[in-house]
């Protein structure tokens, strides 16, 4: 297998992208991950899946628009919808 290197691109974003495909993986100035996919992305793993919002607060969305908010304040969760 041939080595493989992942450089910035042009905006200095760090990018992984699918050459054959349209998903993308990028880490951009403001540290925020995006992940682009053509179709689904799917988390996978052995013991647990973590979000972790030091803030407390987790935003779920569809075109950019939140319909659930999940929200802890160190005593109690709330989930709120639109």
């Amino acid at each position: 297998m041939a080595d493989r290197t992942i450089k910035p691109d042009d905006t200095h974003d760090l990018v992984l992208q699918n050459n054959h495909g349209s998903s993308k993986i990028e880490i951009n100035e403001n540290d925020t991950v995006v992940v682009t996919s053509g179709t689904a992305i799917t988390l996978d793993a052995t013991t647990s899946v973590e979000l972790n919002a030091d803030n407390g607060y987790v935003y779920m969305k569809d075109a950019g628009v939140t319909f659930l908010t999940v929200y802890f304040d160190g005593t109690d969760t709330l989930i709120t919808g639109p």
